[in-house]
């Protein structure tokens, strides 16, 4: 039997470990026409699940950045310049916003507060575009926690949201997906940043308990509050994105003929997909019916090095380089591409000879500190035997960061790339280009993919 004492201690310790994890919540509940407690079902909500929420109307903002959240209902047009700058420090650090767009608000101030240059949210709404006080939402995508068990939503007076770059749309009033009411943005994402993010939402009167709350909408509103706050068991993948802006593939072949057929395996390869390579864009031909195999055939093209960018709802959702066509047998042939002036920061055209012997693996890599793909190796014929240099190019051909490759037993452990610049800073993902050097000697080119 337990003892009444180790009760006691088992009680202590959970209520320290609750303690420990709860959640710092800010709740901006000056909304004039409204009061803060219309929202008392969702508040109560986060509370049993261990968030702490502090009021505005109690104690402003000076304690901003202790918070893991922060949650607006205003346009942002009362706001004085430093807490909207402070906003944006908050969510640079690692702080979760959502904002609730309200009809009756107008949106000039909060659009100049999203489109501010200091990070790039890709939002904006439509000030003229709300449709009817009482509007259904039967169209989403998929997003975990943040769509789960949700089938139908209302929405008082929605506006269009603006999506682009950064911003993926996960709610809409239409069956086409044009109209997005619910939008996500990582505003960080271009400086290696998915740590923060923010939740957009129009139309938020119907998550006031004045109205009737139906069992989806109050679902929506806690999935989308409790993932934005951290709750445990609610927590967002990194980088997380709706389902039709996700692509996984396995691996792509470093060459192939022109007219052959590529099939590629992986994960989320729905339709709609097209595949660009050059200048040339393919409608893939088959699709398997689970989503893991896509199947297209490469364009006649000149010989050389292409981007490959798989591009779904005008993203590039996933990008690679490939060689057209495969050499012969013989490991050396003469392409025109591009090196390096080794006395200059800028590539320069020369006709070369490049050694199909190099490679860089993995590629693409994702140097975002997760022990998994964080670097690229690069190897090279004769690798250990001599010294050399590996010089990565951005694609406007501007020299961002140089690797020296010593000889001996090291050279393997030195000729790799984390995805950092000369200065240490990381850089965006995209394709670079390679140049191995050794004795002044040019000994392999290529290009690899640096993806976040």
């Amino acid at each position: 039997m337990i003892s009444d004492k180790t009760k006691i201690l088992f009680v202590i310790f959970l209520l320290c470990f609750q303690f420990v994890y709860s959640q710092e919540i800010l709740f901006d509940d000056i909304i004039p026409p409204h009061s803060g407690d219309e929202w008392s079902y969702l508040l109560d909500t986060l509370s049993v699940h261990g968030a702490t929420i502090h009021f505005v109307s109690d104690e402003g903002w000076d304690n901003l950045m202790n918070m893991d959240m922060v949650w607006i209902e205003s346009s942002l047009d009362t706001f004085p310049t430093n807490i909207k700058t402070s906003l944006i420090d908050f969510c640079r650090q690692g702080g979760n916003i959502i904002i609730g767009d309200l009809i009756i608000c107008p949106t000039s101030s909060l659009n100049n507060f999203l489109c501010s240059s200091d990070w790039q949210t890709g939002m904006q709404i439509l000030d003229s575009s709300y449709f009817e006080f009482d509007t259904q939402i039967n169209d989403f995508f998929s997003i975990s926690p943040l769509t789960d068990n949700i089938d139908s939503i209302e929405l008082c007076g929605p506006r269009r949201i603006i999506c682009n770059g950064n911003c993926y749309p996960l709610a809409f009033l239409d069956s086409d997906n044009l109209f997005s009411v619910v939008t996500i943005s990582y505003p960080f994402a271009n400086n290696d940043n998915c740590g923060s993010f923010i939740v957009l939402i129009t139309g938020t009167h119907a998550w006031e308990n004045t109205y009737e709350n139906t069992a989806d909408n109050f679902r929506f509103a806690k999935n989308i509050l409790l993932a934005t706050a951290g709750v445990s068991g609610y927590e967002l993948l990194h980088c997380a994105k709706p389902e039709p802006y996700m692509l996984e593939i396995d691996s792509i072949p470093n060459c192939i003929l022109p007219s052959d057929t590529i099939c590629l395996t992986g994960e989320y390869m729905f339709p709609n997909i097209k595949v660009i390579i050059g200048d040339s864009s393919i409608n893939p031909f088959y699709y398997s019916s689970d989503s893991s195999e896509i199947c297209f055939t490469t364009p006649e093209l000149d010989s050389g090095y292409y981007n490959v960018d798989f591009i779904r709802l005008d993203r590039i959702l996933y990008t690679d380089s490939i060689l057209i066509p495969c050499p012969a047998e013989s490991t050396d042939t003469t392409i025109d591409t591009t090196t390096t002036d080794t006395t200059d920061t800028t590539a320069t055209d020369t006709t070369l000879e490049i050694n199909y012997l190099c490679s860089r693996t993995p590629n693409p890599f994702t140097p975002n500190s997760d022990t998994e793909n964080d670097y690229t190796y690069f190897t090279f014929d004769g690798i250990g035997e001599k010294e050399a240099t590996i010089y990565i190019y951005d694609m406007h051909s501007i020299l961002v960061r140089e690797i020296d490759v010593p000889a001996g037993a090291n050279a393997k452990t030195a000729a790799r790339w984390n995805g950092l610049d000369k200065n240490r800073r990381s850089l965006p993902q995209g394709l670079y280009l390679y140049v191995i050097e050794c004795n002044g000697e040019v000994v392999c080119k290529g290009t690899v993919t640096l993806a976040r």
